[in-house]
């Protein structure tokens, strides 16, 4: 059965170093709180996958929470440009 817990331990208790997370949302429905509790916990790399890069992505990777990043960036970047973080690495990959 489901159990309803706070975030803090859910994301204690299930996402590891090393893990591949997957925030989704859109818009107002972006779990902003899932991604600082991760910055919070310190949780280091991980691959991350979201549809759209956005503002939860540029923090967690300039936290030094990703490992590697996975997901439409292609298609984000010809509609909106990308976040200032994923830019600058992207530059000096």
């Amino acid at each position: 059965m489901a159990e309803i817990v706070p975030l803090s331990r859910a994301i204690a208790e299930l996402v590891r170093d090393g893990d591949s997370v997957a925030l989704e949302g859109f818009t107002h429905l972006i779990p902003f709180g899932a991604g600082h509790e991760v910055i919070r916990q310190r949780r280091r790399n991980l691959p991350l996958i979201r549809m759209t890069p956005d503002l939860i992505y540029d923090q967690t990777i300039g936290m030094g929470c990703a490992r590697r990043l996975r997901g439409r960036l292609p298609v984000y970047r010809r509609c909106r440009g990308l976040p200032p973080v994923v830019r600058a690495r992207l530059l000096r990959a």
